[in-house]
């Protein structure tokens, strides 16, 4: 088999059901809507990726260029399908969420299943081709606009509906900040908990956010910083911009020209509406996967390991096989080989899968296991922190799989918030087989090499019954301690480097520390508000109008360069020369 160069990209956890629908979707409206058929796919639900080949990402973009060019209306036309799709979602998860199940027949809650799949067909089209369509209207405009406009014409002129949640949700600090914390205040804030708490959507399985969330934020933005002022200079820049660009368009004489800038900006909006809509979707399907469990004799956690078909089947009194549903808890994945669909089941198999056929993206280590003796049983996934010594027992969070070459009672509270436990040496009764066993999790002692092959954010499954640690999706290491990138703000800084991507996270963020992003968004404007600089992989209007606001330092690196060796705290953010630092040492 010759070798295949793949794409890899990340994305939040979800059910099965969510993702084989989107796959179903890939193979069938794709090809009906381009005539391009995908013939190789791979969704990793372990480590939440997905994988396309070079070549055939490379063949959609033409189809879709060749799409526009033959079609000129298209790109209008799904502007249009798409707005009215979200209007449509909207009413969808609003209804799903607050849906009585109970009071539906089992007929009634078939219908309702069985309606979700043209929804979700769609809605996972848009999802898919939008930044398609998006990069490719980009690449035609900036051919014929002077370069110095592309910022101004091609940035997002009005961020308005993308940043509504944090506007209201300054208003209310604001209001708290010159008025007190009246009941007023919490009345409103409980408000808003119910209406964006599908926010801290960013794994299937986080808790919606409530009151108690917002308010934390809201402390969070008074200690920083008099509300007033900062609503006050968001509206300003926001207001510049949308001038700039209003004066910039005026000059523009050719009509078609202006037609297709103002087309863009429609993408540009639609691209946070998309995300905003697929989480609240996701957030509302809850409630449905927890009614087919109680209906059926499927726990909450195994409903969602169903695809839709399945839960049909469940619910019309057919029994799933018992060995694939046990296999499953031990993970899965979707697998598209020469357009055949199939489920994969367990690490094992996954890690074989991924093997055989050579699906591993060009910064991946293939995937591989460590051996050891068993003291605590169980399995368990998530990311690895190694620890060295007593002092870095503090980077350990709940979930965390702790890697040592031994451990002591100093461990046992950082055991305490650890999914499991791995060390190099130690037998049945050394310290951490006895308080693993006794907090209930997965222990594998007596590995040799574990706290030297891994690496922290490793993601690893910890088969507590088979002695083994499965590393799948490790990341090359690069070596390189120094990383460059793009300048979005000048300043320099130093300090301890955090991962913030949600609202969740910004408990775990210090004053002087140095954050770093996937992708900032309006919400995680209070968790930047308490950083020193910050660091961003994905570059948006956000990270440049927030960076230039809060006049902090902010770099933006490739994807894939800064991969948090992190929780360092000798971390050096020089935005005067363009580059990171991190120290090896926490």
């Amino acid at each position: 088999m010759s070798k295949i160069n793949w794409i890899k990209k990340n994305h939040t956890s979800t059910c099965i059901f969510l993702k084989y629908e989107f796959v179903q979707m890939l193979l069938k409206k794709i090809e009906k809507e381009f005539g391009f058929k995908i013939n190789y796919y791979f969704y990793n639900g372990l480590i939440h990726s997905s994988y396309i080949t070079h070549d055939e990402y490379d063949k959609l973009s033409e189809s879709i260029v060749k799409k526009l060019k033959s079609s000129p209306d298209y790109s209008s036309a799904k502007s249009e399908d798409l707005k009215r799709l979200l209007r449509k979602i909207q009413v969808l998860s609003d209804e799903l969420f607050h849906s009585d199940f109970k009071k539906i027949n089992n007929e009634g809650l078939l219908r309702i299943i069985k309606s979700l799949k043209t929804d979700l067909s769609d809605l996972f089209f848009y999802t898919f081709i939008h930044p398609f369509m998006k990069t490719e209207m980009a690449f035609g405009l900036m051919k014929i606009l002077p370069k110095d406009k592309h910022e101004i014409l091609l940035g997002l002129a009005d961020d308005g509906e993308a940043s509504k949640e944090i506007d209201e949700f300054l208003e209310i600090v604001n209001g708290a900040y010159k008025n007190g914390l009246a009941e007023n205040y919490r009345k409103r804030l409980a408000e808003h908990a119910q209406k964006y708490s599908y926010l801290s959507v960013k794994l299937f399985s986080d808790k919606l956010l409530g009151t108690q969330d917002f308010e934390n934020s809201a402390r969070m933005v008074m200690d920083e910083i008099d509300p007033k002022i900062l609503i006050d200079v968001l509206a300003k820049e926001r207001d510049e911009r949308k001038k700039m660009f209003t004066a910039e368009l005026a000059k523009i004489t050719d009509k078609a020209v202006v037609s297709k800038i103002l087309l863009f900006q429609d993408y540009l909006s639609g691209e946070y509406s998309l995300r905003e809509a697929l989480r609240k979707f996701e957030s509302s399907i809850a409630p449905l996967l927890k009614e087919v469990a109680d209906r059926t004799s499927y726990s909450y956690e195994e409903a969602q390991l169903l695809t839709l078909e399945e839960m049909i089947s469940a619910l019309n009194g057919e029994v799933f096989d018992d060995l694939e549903m046990n296999r499953r808890k031990l993970g899965w994945a979707i697998l598209v080989w020469e357009t055949k669909m199939q489920i994969v089941p367990r690490h094992e198999f996954i890690s074989q899968i991924i093997n055989d056929y050579g699906i591993i993206a060009e910064n991946e280590n293939p995937p591989e296991s460590i051996a050891g003796n068993v003291a605590s049983q169980g399995v368990a996934s998530g990311k690895v922190k190694v620890i060295h010594s007593e002092t870095e027992l503090n980077k350990i969070e709940k979930g965390d799989i702790l890697v040592a070459k031994t451990t002591s009672p100093d461990y046992g509270m950082a055991m305490g918030r650890a999914a499991g436990v791995i060390t190099d040496e130690g037998g049945v009764t050394c310290h951490a087989a006895l308080v693993s066993r006794e907090l209930g999790i997965p222990c594998i002692i007596a590995t040799q090499v574990a706290s030297e092959r891994l690496h922290d954010g490793d993601p690893i499954i910890l088969d507590g019954d088979e002695g083994k640690v499965w590393i799948i999706g490790q990341n090359k290491k690069t070596g390189s301690k120094e990383i460059s990138g793009k300048i979005l703000n000048r300043g320099k800084v130093k300090g301890a480097l955090r991962e913030l991507n949600s609202i969740l996270d910004f408990a775990k963020v210090g004053k002087d520390d140095i954050v770093v992003l996937e992708e900032i968004w309006p919400e995680l404007l209070p968790g930047l508000l308490k950083s020193a600089g910050f660091i961003v992989k994905n570059n948006s209007l956000f990270a440049q109008v927030y960076s230039k606001v809060l006049s902090k330092p902010c770099l933006l690196v490739e994807p894939e360069s800064l991969l948090v060796p992190a929780y360092s705290k000798e971390t050096e953010l020089d935005c005067e020369q363009g580059f990171v630092k991190v120290s090896s040492s926490y």
